[in-house]
């Protein structure tokens, strides 16, 4: 009885000779089974063949890493967009979406901790920023009573101005702490009510300089 070859990777009969580059390839997933003789072929169609059967070999694998970005940016996406700032999506949520799993859009969104915000942060900044609030904003009862957020937002905006000697941008740092730009204008002008916050800011850090 003749033999058959057929291919080790897949296990197809579909075999082709390829007698221009000297070749026995399958012709289902594109494996150079063997080679009957060296023939001088150019690197662009080794390439272009090698290239086909990585394709085809792992074309699952392609289909479903496709089909992950599709979803993330046609679902994930606009509705990480349209948070307000500081709310983000569960992070198991989104993987389930990304997935193709079916979630319940209930208690997806949640409030991005204060402690992942304060990440971004050097530690002495943020040191330094903990004793501007502490010694310093808490003893102004309209300052003391905004978030321990906003009091740090706040913090780095007049450490920038008054310490730094420049003007800092209040969107921008609001976006770095996920607060409402809005309310951060808002504190950040009734601390310019008052004249000797500035002189008592300058005071606490050279403290800080001197202790260190």
């Amino acid at each position: 009885m003749k033999e058959v070859l057929r291919c080790p990777e897949c296990l197809s009969h579909n075999i082709v000779y390829d007698n221009k580059r000297g070749d026995i390839i399958c012709g289902n997933c594109g494996l150079i089974i063997d080679r009957i003789y060296e023939a001088p072929i150019k690197k662009a169609e080794h390439v272009q063949v090698h290239d086909r059967y990585l394709r085809r070999k792992y074309r699952k694998d392609i289909t479903l890493i496709y089909r992950r970005i599709s979803r993330y940016n046609l679902i994930v996406k606009p509705i990480v967009k349209n948070l307000r700032r500081g709310l983000k999506i569960r992070d198991d949520i989104a993987s389930k979406i990304i997935n193709g799993e079916e979630v319940k859009m209930v208690k997806t969104i949640v409030k991005v901790s204060f402690e992942e915000v304060l990440k971004n942060i050097s530690s002495s900044q943020r040191e330094t920023l903990h004793n501007i609030v502490t010694n310093v904003l808490n003893n102004y009862p309209r300052l003391a009573s905004r978030t321990d957020r906003v009091k740090m937002a706040l913090a780095q905006l007049l450490y920038d101005e008054v310490v730094m000697g420049r003007r800092a941008s209040i969107l921008k740092i609001a976006r770095s702490f996920k607060v409402d730009p809005i309310n951060l204008r808002r504190a950040y002008m009734q601390a310019k009510q008052y004249r000797k916050l500035q002189a008592e800011i300058r005071n606490t850090v050279l403290a800080i300089a001197g202790g260190n």
